[in-house]
């Protein structure tokens, strides 16, 4: 009874065990699936789909124009670093074309073809003229001026270089010049990419007492005149890559190298000396005689090439008949002149529309005084259309060379003017023309020429091979030349948006052009008037810094986008905005 009994009590408490686990069991199962989906990974939630952004246009495939890498291999190099920076890090195409000369370029860039070409890159290259500040700021932004390639136009711009070519106080006209640079670095019309190391090698065992200017090393008359020979070769030999067309004013529709190497044939009323003030030269003397007028005394005895004597009616002549006939290299020039009358056989008056402060420099400094005796009424006489279509026209001047001869692609030779108040130190001057920079080089290193164009100064690796050579020179400066790149403003233009240029302009790597490409042979692009023309620069304007990250947002910011290829578009309904508030 007593066993049966406890029997049934230990069955009783397995059962109620049992139905105690039957109890609990769901309530853990619970519990677990709510700490499994409480530990859930929150990559696993789903996500809102991101705005899609609404393209716009594509931007189309810029054109940029510039030298060769046979004309100027460093601007050359520098131009397609920042290509393939547009094109990788800004989702560019873009069209590079190479010109092999600067008659070249000018040619593809004229009237009618400059309109479809969004950048152009090319330099101005220093010389004596350009230590003034007027052409820099004048001649590619200006309105309505000839070299305005991408029609940039701001009138408050306009009104402060007017206003600093005619003020005469030179205080004064720093601080508009000054102004004026603010402008540009702000609008934006063009961006300076680099300044480069002006060097200028010559063959010192040659020729000694050699002549180096701030703007234009041994690119002068000064030293093409005046340098001693130190041998039995009394010749002074040149070699270039300019092409070397024509050295007869009416030929010079630009300014080349053929009118440095005219103004040895055709003397000036004025010269820039070697430390950049104005001298006399065909002019003796000088004065205001009222706030429009200047009275110019010439020198007396000087007779042209052909024996004819030089008087106050060649002057005028001069003056009336290139700006009758337009010859574009010396238009600007011209500009402040309205008349030229004749007082007695050696003195002339300028009458000038307003004060200019460049009539010294520019317009008495680089207008080559032609003869009228050969000159008037060629054009009747000979049933030209232009005097330019005179193809046998003699060269004569009153310089201190003669010309003698001219072979086409292969140069041409100048002997002394015995008859000249300042005659030349070597016999002759000969010009030999070549087809790119390294040839040029290479007769230097060899001493067929004793001098070579410092027009597309010497590049970093031939500085560092001239080195080596115990019988070449280097003579070093700060240059004035610019090298940059000019933007078209027409509505058509991709470059004509303000934030477009922006963006464009931060992509340059100026440490990478300057230690790498010019091999520390230079200084990063700081405005037209560059830092080696210390009076006239103006350092506290801050151009666009190399930023890749910021070209990027400036881009977003005005509203482009980019597609799932990575190539840009336009923002949408886009319009170009061509100049900041």
């Amino acid at each position: 009874m007593l066993t049966r009994n406890r029997k049934f009590r230990i069955g009783s408490m397995q059962s109620w065990i049992l139905i105690l686990i039957l109890l609990l069991v769901p309530v853990l199962l619970i519990g677990c699936k709510k700490k499994e989906e409480a530990t859930k990974p929150v990559l696993e939630q789903p996500k809102p789909e991101a705005p899609k952004v609404e393209l716009g246009e594509l931007v189309p495939t810029l054109t940029l124009v510039g030298p060769s890498e046979a004309w100027t291999p460093d601007q050359f190099e520098a131009n397609r670093l920042i290509i393939q920076t547009w094109e990788k890090e800004l989702g560019l195409k873009v069209d590079h074309k190479a010109f092999a000369d600067y008659a070249t370029l000018i040619s593809n860039i004229a009237p009618g073809k400059r309109e479809t070409i969004d950048v152009i890159s090319f330099g101005y290259i220093e010389r004596a003229s350009r230590v003034d500040p007027d052409e820099l700021l004048s001649r590619p932004f200006l309105c309505k001026a000839d070299a305005n390639y991408g029609e940039y136009c701001n009138q408050a711009y306009d009104d402060l270089v007017k206003n600093a070519k005619a003020a005469l106080d030179k205080k004064e006209r720093q601080k508009l010049v000054h102004q004026a640079q603010e402008i540009l670095g702000r609008d934006l019309p063009a961006i300076v990419q680099f300044h480069p190391t002006s060097t200028s090698i010559y063959n010192k065992n040659a020729f000694t007492d050699v002549v180096v200017v701030p703007a234009g090393g041994t690119n002068n008359v000064w030293n093409w005149t005046q340098a001693r020979p130190l041998t039995g070769d009394k010749v002074l030999k040149y070699g270039t890559q300019q092409v070397t067309r024509s050295i007869h004013p009416m030929n010079h529709v630009t300014f080349s190298e053929d009118v440095i190497i005219a103004q040895m044939v055709y003397d000036t009323l004025t010269r820039m000396a070697p430390d950049g003030s104005v001298v006399p030269w065909l002019a003796t003397d000088w004065q205001m005689t009222d706030s429009n007028t200047l009275r110019v005394k010439l020198r007396q005895g000087v007779k042209f090439h052909d024996g004819k004597p030089l008087t106050a009616d060649d002057v005028k002549f001069t003056y009336d008949y290139l700006k009758r006939w337009e010859i574009g290299g010396y238009l600007n020039d011209l500009k402040p002149v309205e008349s030229v009358t004749v007082i007695d056989p050696y003195t002339v008056d300028f009458k000038l529309p307003s004060p200019s402060a460049t009539i010294l420099t520019l317009t008495l400094g680089q207008i080559p005084i032609i003869p009228k005796h050969v000159w008037d009424g060629i054009v009747e006489k000979k049933k030209l259309s232009h005097p330019r279509e005179w193809s046998d026209a003699p060269i004569i001047g009153s310089g201190q060379y003669q010309f003698e001869s001219q072979q086409t692609g292969v140069g041409l030779r100048l002997v002394r003017n015995p008859d000249h108040w300042e005659p030349t130190v070597p016999d002759a001057f000969e010009l030999r023309l070549f087809h790119d920079a390294r040839s040029v080089f290479n007769a230097l290193l060899n001493q067929s020429v004793y001098f070579v164009s410092t027009v597309s100064t010497a590049s970093a690796a031939e500085i560092e091979e001239a080195q080596k050579k115990p019988f070449l020179e280097i003579a070093k400066h700060q240059s004035v030349t610019t090298r940059f790149m000019q933007f078209n403003l027409r509505d058509q233009s991709p470059t004509a948006n303000y934030a477009f240029r922006l963006a464009l302009s931060q992509t340059i790597d100026y440490k990478t052009i300057v230690d790498v490409i010019l091999k520390g042979y230079g200084v990063p692009g700081a405005g037209f008037i560059a830092p080696g023309n210390p009076f006239w620069h103006n350092p506290n304007v801050k151009w666009p810094e190399f930023d890749i990250a910021k070209a990027k947002q400036t881009l977003k910011d005005a509203g482009y986008s980019w597609d799932s290829e990575g190539r840009l578009h336009f923002p949408k309904d886009y319009q170009a905005k061509k100049l900041p508030n």
